[in-house]
């Protein structure tokens, strides 16, 4: 992957950057961060975000548990990237996890990965902004328009993704992943 791809510009990089000493946030490691302590940063925010995703939609608020269910599984994903010298600035990173990690998964792991992934990247940001860009529909609000049924499958999809990168042998790190 070239160095700079899937950077994209805005103020939460350019306060990374302006932190952390320039550099790209995708490609290979620099010496910015050991790859350890990133992903144990990812995988800490990707419980966290399970876990909110679970209350969210215990509490009506379907829309908001998509986003954090896939909010969950890119984490979780970008946390095992991180221990093979990954690290990537877009949300869409199921490709190159199948790619990293194909020596560590079977057949089935992929296929249920994928189409649990899949799921919640091809919605992208779709649960968070409304859509306004046609004028013949009206405008669609994620908070209600977003179904229950929805909210628990995402919730599911992102438990799938969180428990297969939880069962691979990741080291150390994948203790800090383990549900508790």
């Amino acid at each position: 992957m070239p160095i700079g791809s899937g950077c994209y510009s805005s103020r939460g990089v350019s306060v990374w950057r302006d932190r952390y000493g320039g550099g790209s946030l995708s490609g290979r490691w620099s010496d910015v961060a050991s790859p350890h302590a990133v992903a144990e940063a990812f995988f800490i925010e990707s419980r966290d975000d399970l876990e909110a995703a679970a209350l969210l939609a215990d509490h009506g608020k379907h829309s908001k548990c998509l986003e954090h269910a896939q909010k969950a599984a890119e984490k979780s994903l970008k946390g095992a990237l991180a221990l093979r010298g990954v690290i990537l600035a877009v949300h869409a990173v199921t490709e190159t996890f199948v790619v990293e990690f194909s020596d560590l998964l079977s057949e089935e792991s992929i296929r249920r990965l994928q189409d649990a992934a899949d799921a919640l990247e091809g919605r992208g940001t779709r649960f968070e902004y409304p859509f306004f860009g046609r004028p013949d529909l009206p405008v669609w609000i994620p908070s209600r328009d977003i179904t229950a049924s929805e909210a628990r499958e995402g919730l599911d999809h992102a438990r799938c993704v969180c428990a297969i990168v939880a069962g691979l042998p990741l080291g150390r790190v994948e203790d800090l992943h383990a549900d508790r």
